[in-house]
């Protein structure tokens, strides 16, 4: 099913108005510096920051035109290590996790011509980025129904289906971004089969130390998955290696080959 409508919502001339972003809960156990936020709409680019503690935060932005808005946390020991939140801007404006690599995507698309960042915005308003986030929000929620009936034995393994969580960064971000360019995406793309994604139990990677602990994802809601479920899912093969925390004091750079089989690429003390 394509996600373009036929017509754009918005016309020609837009007005500039005030929206209130909300900010997601931030209760790890690792100190939050400040947050970074970054917006890219048809007025530009633009950066700023926000202290800890607040709970929402205000940016102008054109009225009814697609804008892409990034909640990065910054932390005192380990910089931009997480995976940012966010929101788009007129569906939400609510920053959330999950919404993160949408937003992270629609970023991409209004910045790769910052020159013509007005006509970029136009056209992507015509995207239901509505239902791109409700596919997401909706596959990452069924992965978790899935893992707790394995959990709980209410449902024959085979039925389930692989144990594997739906990370939404393990996703072909650069084939997402050419296929809402060329108007040839559809929700399929937004799948991740067993070929995809393999999961590894994190007491098998890190013997020895009280793993699902220790153990922390870049993508903040993956870490109740490993808590939970002693498992973390990665992409195979991984395009990039993927890189976890051993807190307080190890990055973990790991490597997935086509079987699944992972590898230690190197670990690295955090900067």
């Amino acid at each position: 099913m394509l996600l373009f409508s036929s017509c754009a919502y918005v016309t020609s001339l837009y007005t500039d108005t005030s929206v209130t972003f909300t900010l997601p809960a931030w209760s790890q156990k690792i100190i939050l510096d400040y947050w970074q936020i970054r917006w890219c709409c048809a007025d530009g680019i633009k950066i700023k920051e926000i202290p800890p503690g607040t709970e929402k935060f205000s940016l102008m932005l054109p009225e009814n035109l697609a804008a892409a808005v990034i909640v990065q946390p910054v932390t005192k020991n380990y910089a931009a290590f997480f995976r940012p939140a966010g929101c788009i801007y007129p569906e939400n404006t609510v920053s959330t996790w999950t919404d993160g690599f949408a937003a992270t995507i629609l970023y991409r698309l209004l910045s790769a011509d910052s020159g013509n960042l007005s006509a970029r915005a136009y056209s992507f308003s015509r995207f239901n980025w509505t239902r791109f986030l409700a596919e997401i929000r909706q596959k990452e929620k069924e992965s978790v129904a899935r893992l707790e009936a394995a959990a709980e034995n209410t449902v024959d393994e085979t039925t389930v289906g692989q144990k594997t969580f739906y990370n939404p960064w393990n996703l072909n971000a650069e084939k997402i971004l050419s296929e809402i360019t060329a108007k040839t995406f559809t929700v399929y793309d937004l799948n991740l089969s067993a070929r995809e994604i393999c999961s590894i139990p994190v007491t098998e990677l890190f013997s020895g130390i009280n793993a699902t602990d220790a153990v922390i994802s870049t993508y903040l809601p993956e870490n109740t998955i490993v808590k939970k479920y002693d498992i973390i899912t990665l992409r195979k093969p991984t395009r990039e290696p993927a890189v976890f925390l051993l807190f307080p004091d190890t990055f973990e750079i790991l490597s997935v080959n086509k079987n699944g089989i992972v590898s230690l690429v190197r670990s690295e003390l955090p900067i």
